[in-house]
């Protein structure tokens, strides 16, 4: 794989065949920022668009869920604090009227900003169940609809 390398369009497929790397740009640089020591993530929010070609891939085969995992700073693989919540917490469902799945990780970046022994890193893996019964293709850089990182704080 070539890390270097910004696919218009990444792939998800079941039986953890396939998974997506996402890294958030900027999470890095607000976490060493001392301004931002003291903050309440109100909102933090993935937007993955998804890819439908009409024939396979289509709103009424698409995953039910897309899922977020880390790994910690010893490579062990771990779901995202907002998912072990609960699924209506963390969502990752799809919105067929929008074309995209949305992910809650509101809990997971409140983690990443205060960890001081380095465990976490701005990066996350998306993935679907083993039953899933389809893969999924979703539009990720170029002229495709992008993802998308909301993210809304309060100072304290």
């Amino acid at each position: 794989m070539n890390n270097n390398v910004r696919d218009s369009l990444v792939y998800l497929q079941v039986m953890n065949g396939l998974y997506t790397r996402v890294k958030i740009p900027g999470l890095e640089t607000l976490k060493s920022n001392p301004a931002m020591r003291n903050v309440a993530v109100n909102k933090a929010r993935l937007t993955l668009p998804v890819l439908y070609d009409g024939s396979i891939y289509k709103a009424s085969t698409i995953p039910s869920q897309i899922l977020v995992r880390y790994k910690d700073a010893d490579g062990e693989k771990f779901y995202v604090p907002d998912l072990v919540k609960g699924a209506d917490y963390f969502n990752g469902t799809p919105d067929t009227s929008k074309n995209v799945y949305s992910v809650n990780l509101a809990l997971y970046v409140q983690t990443y900003l205060r960890d001081t022994e380095n465990k976490y890193k701005p990066e996350l893996e998306l993935y679907l169940l083993p039953s899933a019964s389809n893969n999924a293709i979703l539009k990720a850089n170029g002229k495709l609809k992008q993802f998308k990182f909301d993210f809304t704080y309060t100072s304290f």
